[in-house]
């Protein structure tokens, strides 16, 4: 039984590598799919932060001085709150993120984000092994931004 379990993980894990998909036709199935099942975005404001987000999630080391701050802000210009930011880093280990310049990386990935589902989506369907390191996430969240605009 533990056998076929292990089986069923790597094959499952492993089919959308075979199957050639990659990050941008994951973000382009997710659209199709939800415009048929037509669920809306919630246009409302956002219910975090995204500077607060930012510097609650790395070490308060690198979140300590001007310079620093003023990387998270700027990076932070167009990111639609922090949710994006707490949906990556649920994704990703701590070590993924621990630094300011990782940070910056990933804040700036979210710009143009709106639509959160896409990336838990796209990480879904390429399974954890496919989505725990912080390039493949930035990945992930640019195809969702660059695909939204069509489907929107």
């Amino acid at each position: 039984m533990g056998r076929m379990m292990v089986c069923l993980f790597v094959f499952c894990n492993f089919s959308l590598a075979l199957a050639g998909a990659n990050y941008s036709d994951l973000a382009h199935d997710y659209y199709r799919f939800k415009a048929v099942k037509s669920t809306p975005v919630d246009p409302c404001t956002p219910r975090t932060s995204c500077f607060k987000t930012a510097c609650d999630l790395i070490d308060r080391f690198e979140c300590d001085d001007m310079n620093e701050q003023e990387n998270i802000r700027n990076a932070c210009r167009g990111v639609w709150g922090g949710e994006c930011i707490s949906v990556a880093s649920q994704l990703l280990g701590r070590l993924e993120f621990d630094d300011n310049e990782e940070m910056v990386q990933l804040v700036t990935s979210c710009r143009g984000v709106y639509d959160l589902e896409c990336v838990r989506y796209s990480c879904g369907r390429l399974g954890r092994l496919g989505c725990d390191d912080l390039e493949e996430v930035l990945q992930v969240n640019r195809s969702c931004a660059s695909a939204y605009p069509y489907y929107n």
